[in-house]
């Protein structure tokens, strides 16, 4: 099992315990892929760095500190081999207190969605191997 299965799992229990439920809508549907990708997020409260521990057309998860709430709206930063970064805004729909949280990327353009399916595609690959 992986580690963030292991820590969704937990933050299920915790959840129903407290009487709030992980939504069906919100787990994930694809499966991810392990990627280690230094990136940057951005929040009202400012700009940070993270490390995507997995990924997939959907979403990704970030291994991140940072005061995140389910539902908060960020932009997420892919550098790009030419040095820039590519801007995605996702949708927080789980976050782990000082460990991370999931992202599930909204509203992409074209081009972002051929950035994505390219980056998940050579990590596909590669877990084939």
């Amino acid at each position: 099992m992986e580690v963030l299965d292991l820590v969704l799992e937990k933050e299920k229990r915790r959840h129903e315990r407290f009487g709030v439920r992980i939504s069906v809508a919100e787990r994930r549907r694809q499966k991810r892929y392990d990627a280690r990708i230094t990136v940057d997020w951005e929040n009202p409260k400012g700009r940070r760095s993270a490390s995507v521990s997995d990924i997939n057309n959907e979403g990704c998860f970030l291994l991140s500190s940072g005061i995140v709430s389910d539902g908060q709206i960020v932009k997420v930063f892919f550098p790009l081999s030419n040095g820039k970064k590519a801007q995605f805004w996702g949708k927080i729909v789980n976050h782990v207190f000082d460990i991370g949280f999931a992202v599930k990327f909204v509203t992409m353009t074209d081009t972002q969605d051929s950035l994505l399916k390219r980056l998940v595609g050579s990590l596909e690959e590669r877990s084939a191997v």
